[in-house]
């Protein structure tokens, strides 16, 4: 395991295989809520990541809906009973996401060298 981590994490190997394998109709007529504020190509990026087994990243200018996106995505995960790691290189944008999150009502657990919230 976690040599296979490695090859993934420090290598940079491209994710493999469809986790879920549900299409984008498939996800917005069974999330309809969750999905109907965003735009074509953030249900998109949802839909990739949901495929993906393995991780994947979600890349944007600034004020592009990253967070949106992420927060939706969280949401449909957990909904689906998943458990997720996310991690992002500040801790203002892992705040900006969380607080989407608690307005979607989805629970989670916040740990940083700073703080520890359920």
């Amino acid at each position: 395991m976690a040599f296979e981590l490695n090859r993934i994490i420090i290598d940079l190997r491209q994710p493999s295989g469809a986790k879920l394998n549900r299409t984008k109709g498939q996800i917005k007529e069974k999330y309809p809520s969750t999905t109907s504020s965003l735009i074509s190509e953030q249900v998109d990026a949802i839909v990739e990541a949901i495929n993906c087994s393995e991780y994947q990243l979600v890349l944007g200018v600034n004020n592009s809906g990253k967070s949106c996106t992420i927060a939706a995505l969280l949401e449909i995960l957990a909904l689906e009973g998943y458990t997720v790691l996310y991690m992002a290189n500040t801790d203002t944008r892992i705040d900006k996401t969380l607080i989407k999150l608690i307005k979607r009502k989805v629970k989670f657990h916040h740990i940083s060298s700073n703080k520890h919230y359920t």
